[in-house]
């Protein structure tokens, strides 16, 4: 790996800190291959909180994912609740390419989708994965810039499907990739809340 970006396992503990840090509470990052029952609930449920009708997912189609060849999830828990989540799995047709599908928080302005999205870059990286792609909107239906959003953590704008919105990849750069976490994952001690133990948790990788 490429000593200008740091290994998965480390970027998991920070973001695990940053998290529990911006919440108050302790967090973690759990990440799994293979949905349960109670996973396909917790991420049924957040989508259904936040999400319009239109992009949200059936169970069915939750299922159908799942069995996509390099699926994997990232949620977030804090106290013990699922907060947020975030999966993709492999492009069908590249498999060099890591498609991004859905990032959902139900707890906003506190960085978690940037957090998670930068956590799956330097996953995507640390296994291989040559690019990272999605498609999002210019910005959703409460004014929130989601282009803009990507934008910052290091996709570009390629292309447009009148039916997906905006497609944007990232080539997960090293360099540019480095910049991203140390702003979106890389800890300070005076940022961190002393009342939040470390803790690091790792399921099914």
């Amino acid at each position: 790996m490429d000593e200008t970006v740091p290994f998965f396992e480390d970027a998991l503990r920070k973001a695990e800190r940053r998290l529990s840090s911006a919440l108050g509470e302790q967090c973690g990052v759990r990440i799994t291959l293979n949905m349960d029952d109670e996973l396909f609930e917790a991420i049924e449920g957040i989508e259904h909180e936040k999400f319009r009708t239109d992009l949200q997912y059936s169970l069915e189609e939750l299922r159908e994912r799942n069995h996509l060849k390099g699926f994997v999830l990232f949620t977030v828990a804090c106290g013990g609740r699922p907060v947020a989540f975030l999966f993709g799995y492999n492009d069908p047709v590249d498999q060099s390419c890591f498609y991004l599908d859905t990032v959902a928080t139900v707890i906003e302005g506190k960085g978690i989708g940037s957090i998670l999205v930068t956590l799956a870059l330097i996953y995507c990286y640390d296994v291989g994965y040559g690019k990272v792609e999605l498609y999002t909107e210019e910005e959703d239906e409460k004014g929130r810039h989601l282009k803009q959003f990507y934008e910052n953590l290091g996709f570009r704008h390629v292309s447009y499907d009148p039916k997906n919105g905006l497609g944007m990849l990232n080539d997960l750069n090293p360099f540019v990739l480095k910049k991203v976490y140390e702003k979106f994952l890389k800890t300070e001690e005076s940022d961190l809340d002393p009342r939040v133990p470390e803790r690091f948790k790792l399921d099914s990788l």
